[in-house]
């Protein structure tokens, strides 16, 4: 009777834990597209270029909750960066010339760089190229210093990342 117990016990704490599990996972989905849902929404309703920008920090500090840098690329250029979130006060690393150079980078390169990353590891940003192709629209740069995001969030970030590319896109053609 024992042996019986615990092999039910055993069985049962399995699907249970399992069960649990499929939730987490259902409800990490359903976030993911209530997020992506709302970025399409308010991505619609923008009619500028620094709507869209705005509609992108929201939603990344609405994810991420972390500080965040966005640095606007105007014909090829890198415009004046600004800061959308800053809860530490830290703004000077912001704008420090390190962080600048991986700016650059990023646009010449279009990939992304900074922290987490193999190229420019120093820096305390990770920053992300907005493009479409080969067009890029802006930069966002997040302050993870040395804490990678997890798989998930990265995967709604390039989402909205994407998102905000196309919605570019859609207002050049406009």
């Amino acid at each position: 009777t024992f042996i019986i117990m615990l092999l039910a016990a055993l069985l049962t704490g399995s699907l249970a834990y399992r069960l649990k599990d499929s939730a987490r996972e259902s409800a990490r989905a359903a976030y993911r597209t209530k997020v992506l849902f709302d970025t399409n929404q308010l991505l619609q309703k923008s009619r500028t270029y620094d709507d869209v920008l705005q509609v992108m920090a929201n939603q990344v500090i609405l994810l991420l909750d972390k500080d965040i840098v966005i640095y606007p690329v105007k014909n090829g250029r890198i415009d004046n960066g600004y800061i959308a979130k800053d809860v530490y006060g830290n703004s000077e690393i912001y704008m420090d010339d390190s962080e600048y150079e991986v700016v650059q980078w990023v646009l010449k390169n279009k990939k992304r760089a900074g922290a987490t990353t193999e190229k420019f590891s120093e820096a305390k940003h990770l920053y992300l190229a907005v493009r479409n192709n080969d067009i890029v629209y802006g930069i966002l740069g997040i302050l993870v210093e040395h804490e990678s995001l997890s798989s998930f969030e990265y995967s709604v970030l390039l989402s909205i990342l994407g998102e905000c590319a196309l919605a570019f896109v859609n207002l050049d053609n406009e």
